[in-house]
Protein backbone atom coordinates (compact mmCIF):
# COMPACT_ATOMS: atom_id res chain seq x y z
CA UNK A 1 0.00 0.00 0.00
CA UNK A 2 1.38 3.42 -0.97
CA UNK A 3 1.77 6.11 1.66
CA UNK A 4 -0.91 8.81 1.83
CA UNK A 5 1.66 11.58 1.33
CA UNK A 6 2.68 9.99 -1.99
CA UNK A 7 -0.89 10.04 -3.31
CA UNK A 8 -2.49 13.24 -2.01
CA UNK A 9 -1.64 16.83 -1.29
CA UNK A 10 -2.06 17.89 2.36
CA UNK A 11 -5.63 17.23 3.49
CA UNK A 12 -7.69 20.38 4.12
CA UNK A 13 -10.62 20.51 6.55
CA UNK A 14 -13.55 22.55 5.28
CA UNK A 15 -14.96 25.12 5.82
CA UNK A 16 -11.76 27.08 5.44
CA UNK A 17 -11.51 30.88 4.97
CA UNK A 18 -9.47 30.85 1.74
CA UNK A 19 -11.70 28.40 -0.10
CA UNK A 20 -14.87 29.94 1.29
CA UNK A 21 -13.85 33.29 -0.21
CA UNK A 22 -13.01 31.51 -3.47
CA UNK A 23 -16.47 29.91 -3.48
CA UNK A 24 -18.17 33.26 -2.92
CA UNK A 25 -16.26 34.83 -5.84
CA UNK A 26 -17.70 32.32 -8.30
CA UNK A 27 -20.63 34.37 -9.57
CA UNK A 28 -23.15 33.32 -12.18
CA UNK A 29 -23.19 29.69 -10.97
CA UNK A 30 -26.14 29.83 -8.60
CA UNK A 31 -28.05 27.01 -10.31
CA UNK A 32 -24.95 24.83 -10.47
CA UNK A 33 -24.12 25.46 -6.82
CA UNK A 34 -27.66 24.62 -5.70
CA UNK A 35 -27.76 21.39 -7.71
CA UNK A 36 -24.30 20.43 -6.48
CA UNK A 37 -25.33 21.00 -2.86
CA UNK A 38 -28.46 18.83 -3.16
CA UNK A 39 -26.82 15.92 -4.96
CA UNK A 40 -23.70 15.96 -2.78
CA UNK A 41 -25.83 16.00 0.38
CA UNK A 42 -27.73 12.91 -0.79
CA UNK A 43 -24.49 11.11 -1.60
CA UNK A 44 -23.04 12.02 1.79
CA UNK A 45 -26.20 11.04 3.71
CA UNK A 46 -28.52 8.69 1.74
CA UNK A 47 -30.94 8.60 4.67
CA UNK A 48 -32.28 11.98 3.56
CA UNK A 49 -33.75 10.35 0.46
CA UNK A 50 -35.33 7.57 2.52
CA UNK A 51 -36.97 10.11 4.82
CA UNK A 52 -38.27 12.04 1.80
CA UNK A 53 -39.73 8.86 0.26
CA UNK A 54 -41.39 7.90 3.57
CA UNK A 55 -42.99 11.33 3.96
CA UNK A 56 -44.33 11.60 0.41
CA UNK A 57 -44.89 7.98 -0.68
CA UNK A 58 -45.15 6.08 2.58
CA UNK A 59 -42.17 3.82 1.94
CA UNK A 60 -39.30 2.96 -0.36
CA UNK A 61 -39.65 3.60 -4.07
CA UNK A 62 -37.70 2.50 -7.15
CA UNK A 63 -35.77 5.77 -7.21
CA UNK A 64 -33.96 4.71 -4.04
CA UNK A 65 -32.49 1.66 -5.76
CA UNK A 66 -31.45 3.67 -8.79
CA UNK A 67 -29.80 6.28 -6.62
CA UNK A 68 -27.98 3.63 -4.57
CA UNK A 69 -26.44 2.21 -7.76
CA UNK A 70 -25.20 5.61 -8.88
CA UNK A 71 -21.46 6.30 -8.81
CA UNK A 72 -20.54 9.07 -6.33
CA UNK A 73 -18.88 11.12 -9.05
CA UNK A 74 -19.15 14.69 -10.34
CA UNK A 75 -17.46 15.70 -13.59
CA UNK A 76 -16.62 19.39 -14.06
CA UNK A 77 -16.08 20.18 -17.74
CA UNK A 78 -15.47 23.50 -19.46
CA UNK A 79 -12.94 25.84 -20.99
CA UNK A 80 -9.65 26.74 -19.37
CA UNK A 81 -10.17 29.33 -16.62
CA UNK A 82 -13.94 28.81 -16.27
CA UNK A 83 -13.66 27.89 -12.57
CA UNK A 84 -13.81 24.08 -12.61
CA UNK A 85 -10.99 23.51 -10.12
CA UNK A 86 -12.06 26.41 -7.91
CA UNK A 87 -15.60 25.08 -7.62
CA UNK A 88 -14.49 21.49 -7.06
CA UNK A 89 -12.18 22.49 -4.21
CA UNK A 90 -14.52 24.98 -2.55
CA UNK A 91 -18.09 23.63 -2.75
CA UNK A 92 -17.29 21.55 0.33
CA UNK A 93 -17.54 24.73 2.42
CA UNK A 94 -21.19 25.14 1.46
CA UNK A 95 -21.78 21.41 1.96
CA UNK A 96 -20.25 21.52 5.45
CA UNK A 97 -22.60 24.33 6.46
CA UNK A 98 -25.62 22.56 4.95
CA UNK A 99 -24.92 19.21 6.66
CA UNK A 100 -23.33 20.68 9.79
CA UNK A 101 -20.48 18.18 9.38
CA UNK A 102 -16.75 18.55 8.78
CA UNK A 103 -15.67 18.00 5.18
CA UNK A 104 -12.16 16.81 4.35
CA UNK A 105 -10.68 17.73 0.98
CA UNK A 106 -8.29 15.25 -0.66
CA UNK A 107 -6.48 16.41 -3.80
CA UNK A 108 -4.92 13.71 -5.92
CA UNK A 109 -1.36 14.33 -7.08
CA UNK A 110 -0.47 14.07 -10.74
CA UNK A 111 2.43 11.90 -9.62
CA UNK A 112 -0.05 9.03 -9.54
CA UNK A 113 0.58 8.71 -13.29
CA UNK A 114 3.79 7.01 -12.30
CA UNK A 115 7.08 6.91 -14.15
CA UNK A 116 5.95 4.90 -17.16
CA UNK A 117 6.29 1.36 -15.78
CA UNK A 118 3.67 -1.11 -16.91
CA UNK A 119 0.77 -1.21 -14.45
CA UNK A 120 2.24 1.45 -12.15
CA UNK A 121 -0.42 4.09 -12.79
CA UNK A 122 -3.24 1.58 -12.30
CA UNK A 123 -1.75 0.47 -9.01
CA UNK A 124 -1.30 4.01 -7.69
CA UNK A 125 -4.81 5.14 -8.60
CA UNK A 126 -6.22 1.95 -7.12
CA UNK A 127 -4.37 2.65 -3.87
CA UNK A 128 -5.82 6.18 -3.78
CA UNK A 129 -9.42 4.98 -4.13
CA UNK A 130 -8.83 2.16 -1.65
CA UNK A 131 -7.57 4.70 0.87
CA UNK A 132 -10.66 6.88 0.37
CA UNK A 133 -12.91 3.83 0.78
CA UNK A 134 -11.21 2.92 4.05
CA UNK A 135 -11.49 6.45 5.42
CA UNK A 136 -15.14 6.64 4.40
CA UNK A 137 -15.99 3.45 6.29
CA UNK A 138 -14.19 4.73 9.37
CA UNK A 139 -16.14 8.01 9.29
CA UNK A 140 -19.58 6.38 8.98
CA UNK A 141 -21.63 4.46 11.52
CA UNK A 142 -25.12 3.35 12.42
CA UNK A 143 -26.18 6.95 13.08
CA UNK A 144 -24.98 8.12 9.67
CA UNK A 145 -21.85 9.86 8.48
CA UNK A 146 -19.76 11.73 11.02
CA UNK A 147 -17.69 13.46 8.32
CA UNK A 148 -17.57 13.79 4.54
CA UNK A 149 -14.59 13.18 2.25
CA UNK A 150 -14.18 14.83 -1.16
CA UNK A 151 -11.57 13.53 -3.61
CA UNK A 152 -10.61 16.04 -6.30
CA UNK A 153 -8.85 14.71 -9.42
CA UNK A 154 -7.66 17.88 -11.15
CA UNK A 155 -6.59 17.67 -14.80
CA UNK A 156 -8.18 14.24 -15.04
CA UNK A 157 -7.41 14.09 -18.77
CA UNK A 158 -3.72 13.80 -17.83
CA UNK A 159 -4.44 10.36 -16.34
CA UNK A 160 -5.69 8.92 -19.63
CA UNK A 161 -3.64 10.77 -22.24
CA UNK A 162 -1.10 9.01 -24.40
CA UNK A 163 2.54 8.83 -23.41
CA UNK A 164 3.51 10.96 -26.40
CA UNK A 165 1.39 13.85 -25.11
CA UNK A 166 2.78 13.76 -21.57
CA UNK A 167 4.84 16.94 -22.01
CA UNK A 168 2.23 18.86 -24.02
CA UNK A 169 0.72 22.08 -22.74
CA UNK A 170 -2.84 21.80 -21.45
CA UNK A 171 -4.18 24.00 -24.27
CA UNK A 172 -2.43 21.87 -26.90
CA UNK A 173 -4.18 18.79 -25.51
CA UNK A 174 -7.55 20.45 -26.11
CA UNK A 175 -7.01 21.38 -29.74
CA UNK A 176 -4.75 20.40 -32.60
CA UNK A 177 -2.11 22.73 -33.89
CA UNK A 178 -3.48 24.56 -36.99
CA UNK A 179 -1.82 23.61 -40.25
CA UNK A 180 -0.43 20.27 -39.07
CA UNK A 181 -3.44 18.07 -38.53
CA UNK A 182 -5.80 19.07 -41.29
CA UNK A 183 -8.17 16.40 -42.51
CA UNK A 184 -8.91 15.84 -46.20
CA UNK A 185 -11.89 17.79 -47.41
CA UNK A 186 -12.88 20.73 -49.55
CA UNK A 187 -11.73 24.32 -49.37
CA UNK A 188 -14.14 26.57 -47.43
CA UNK A 189 -13.98 29.20 -50.20
CA UNK A 190 -14.56 28.52 -53.90
CA UNK A 191 -11.31 27.88 -55.73
CA UNK A 192 -9.85 25.43 -58.22
CA UNK A 193 -8.34 23.17 -55.55
CA UNK A 194 -10.62 20.37 -54.43
CA UNK A 195 -8.71 19.26 -51.32
CA UNK A 196 -6.82 21.07 -48.60
CA UNK A 197 -3.18 20.43 -47.82
CA UNK A 198 -2.13 16.97 -46.80
CA UNK A 199 -1.10 16.40 -43.15
CA UNK A 200 2.51 17.20 -42.21
CA UNK A 201 3.06 19.10 -45.46
CA UNK A 202 3.47 22.84 -45.69
CA UNK A 203 3.49 24.11 -49.30
CA UNK A 204 5.57 27.03 -50.37
CA UNK A 205 3.68 30.28 -51.00
CA UNK A 206 2.82 30.90 -54.62
CA UNK A 207 3.76 34.02 -56.54
CA UNK A 208 0.17 34.25 -57.68
CA UNK A 209 -2.29 35.12 -54.91
CA UNK A 210 -5.31 32.74 -55.16
CA UNK A 211 -8.79 34.00 -54.59
CA UNK A 212 -9.53 31.62 -51.70
CA UNK A 213 -6.61 32.74 -49.51
CA UNK A 214 -4.97 29.32 -49.23
CA UNK A 215 -1.32 28.66 -49.94
CA UNK A 216 -1.28 26.59 -53.11
CA UNK A 217 1.87 24.59 -53.86
CA UNK A 218 1.73 25.40 -57.56
CA UNK A 219 0.58 28.52 -59.42
CA UNK A 220 -2.47 28.18 -61.65
CA UNK A 221 -1.69 27.01 -65.15
CA UNK A 222 -1.76 29.60 -67.89
CA UNK A 223 -3.18 28.81 -71.26
CA UNK A 224 -0.85 29.14 -74.20
CA UNK A 225 -1.42 32.18 -76.39
CA UNK A 226 -3.33 31.25 -79.56
CA UNK A 227 -1.35 31.27 -82.77
CA UNK A 228 -2.54 33.32 -85.68
CA UNK A 229 -5.39 35.81 -85.66
CA UNK A 230 -8.07 35.82 -83.00
CA UNK A 231 -10.62 33.02 -83.51
CA UNK A 232 -13.42 35.54 -83.80
CA UNK A 233 -11.88 37.36 -86.80
CA UNK A 234 -11.71 36.28 -90.45
CA UNK A 235 -8.44 35.69 -92.18
CA UNK A 236 -7.76 38.46 -94.73
CA UNK A 237 -7.48 37.36 -98.35
CA UNK A 238 -4.48 38.49 -100.27
CA UNK A 239 -4.66 39.15 -103.97
CA UNK A 240 -2.99 36.67 -106.24
CA UNK A 241 0.72 37.21 -106.45
CA UNK A 242 0.83 39.44 -103.37
CA UNK A 243 0.84 36.71 -100.76
CA UNK A 244 3.56 37.08 -98.14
Amino acid sequence: MTNQDDLFHPVIELPEPTRRARYDRLVGLDDTKLRLRKEAALLADPRRLQVWAANHYGGDIAALTLFADRAPLFVFAGDVGSGKSALAESFGCDLADFLDLPVYLYRLKLATRGSGLVGEMTSLIGDAFAHMHTVGKRMSGSQGARAVQILVVDEADALVQSRGAQQMHHEDRRRRIPGRHRQPGRCPAPCRRRTVHQPARRPRPSRHAPRCGHLHPHPPRRRAAPRGPHPGTRRARHPAGNRP
